[in-house]
């Protein structure tokens, strides 16, 4: 019989591995989701803008904003596009639980790991 601990740590494993094979899906234009590998290469390749709700807490004074993505997946969905008008700089620092698989994954398909 399983213990509780066992039980959460089998379905944290498989769902760990579904999140992974999701984006090896994506990565391999395999998902049928529309727009969901233009999305990831936007992001990958740094082209996303960054979000218009987040602008007012930028630092404008010539100090860089760090940002922390906790969560981030393979790479961040925060992009730094539209921020030279701004005079803003920013630091987007991407932590995952699954950073290892996903830096392997990027990087067997010719990515630079992000996180």
């Amino acid at each position: 019989m399983s213990t509780v601990t066992e039980i959460v740590i089998s379905e944290r494993e498989r769902a760990f591995k579904s999140e992974l094979h999701y984006w090896t899906k994506i990565v391999e234009g395999k998902n049928q989701k529309p727009g969901s590998q233009d999305s990831f290469f936007k992001r990958v390749g740094g082209k996303r803008v960054f979000p218009k709700n987040l602008v007012e807490y930028l630092r404008t004074d010539g100090k860089v904003t760090k940002i922390l993505d906790v969560g981030a997946g393979p790479c961040s969905s925060l992009g730094t596009g539209g921020l030279q008008s701004l005079n803003a700089e920013i630091v987007i620092t991407g932590i995952d639980p699954l950073a290892v698989g996903y830096n392997a994954m990027l990087e067997s398909h010719t990515f630079t790991a992000k996180i």
